[in-house]
């Protein structure tokens, strides 16, 4: 779901207001668990992670608290778009998205 606008548009009414939100406990037994009031948080720092701007941008729009870390990293929506990830084709991060990011929190 990390890369398809549309279907992450779909867990929104047309108030911004999430409308199914996907429960999340955890990733697995040992992990942290997830806050679900921060559902919106948690898909801007995976959206993040994997360097989509549009869905980060959809989400931004909706004023997520970018302060907010996700459990299993700990990371937030800016360190998740600055870590480097070679393998993932990302070697220097995601720019566009650290710009979007850095944009939105001023």
């Amino acid at each position: 779901m990390a890369g398809d606008l549309a279907q992450v548009a779909g867990y929104f009414g047309t108030n911004g207001e999430a409308v199914r939100p996907r429960p999340i406990e955890r990733v697995s037994h040992r992990d942290p668990v997830f806050d679900p009031d921060r559902t919106l948080e948690y898909a801007l720092i995976y959206a993040a992670s994997h360097g989509r701007a549009d869905i980060v941008e959809f989400l931004l729009a909706k004023q997520p608290d970018l302060s907010v870390r996700e459990p299993v990293h700990g990371a937030t929506a800016l360190g998740a778009a600055r870590y480097h990830h070679p393998s993932a084709g990302r070697p220097a991060g995601s720019p566009a998205v650290v710009r979007l990011l850095e944009a939105h929190a001023r």
